[in-house]
């Protein structure tokens, strides 16, 4: 089968291309398949892959964000992301408030208006969420380790961050 081009265009939060690539795949699906592979979730929320003027397929994650509270229920924090589906942003926002639960005792998490998940801090393992989720977690935490906000500056966020961090190192061997 004959290779044909491809263009494959990286999205920022608004919308607006802020990478592209050109490959060559022999069909549709392949070209759609590659876009995935390279797809990064930090850079933005999903992609367009085009051939010439058409329209292949376009790719979306979900964006949320995630309010954390202390024990008097004030906001102490907030993390903005994107995420598959609800259950992944559950399981970000829960392994986040875990991760800085000596400061936080609670979560909110919204998509948009819509309240998808309020839950008390509990200790959960970073390491028993898919790797996927464990890479989101992490970048997450750096974010939130060079904010301003309240939680910054907890020590078990720190600490959970280099456990993480040490255990994605380690499967990558």
């Amino acid at each position: 089968m004959n290779a044909r081009q491809y263009s494959i265009h990286f999205l920022d939060r608004v919308g607006r291309v802020v990478n592209a690539l050109e490959i060559e795949r022999g069909t549709d699906e392949a070209a759609i398949e590659e876009a995935h592979r390279l797809d990064v979730s930090s850079i933005g929320p999903g992609f367009d892959v085009w051939h010439g003027r058409r329209l292949v397929h376009q790719h979306r994650r979900n964006r949320y964000s995630v309010d954390f509270r202390n024990q008097h229920g004030l906001l102490i924090g907030r993390d903005d992301f994107t995420a598959e589906d609800d259950k992944d942003a559950i399981a970000i926002a829960q392994t986040l408030a875990d991760a800085c639960s000596d400061r936080c005792s609670h979560f909110v998490l919204w998509q948009r208006r819509r309240r998808v998940a309020a839950r008390r801090s509990t200790t959960t393992s970073s390491l028993e969420i898919s790797a996927r989720v464990q890479e989101i977690v992490l970048e997450r935490e750096f974010v939130i380790q060079a904010s301003k906000c309240a939680i910054a500056d907890s020590a078990r966020l720190l600490g959970q961050t280099h456990r993480l961090l040490g255990a994605i190192r380690q499967r990558a061997l």
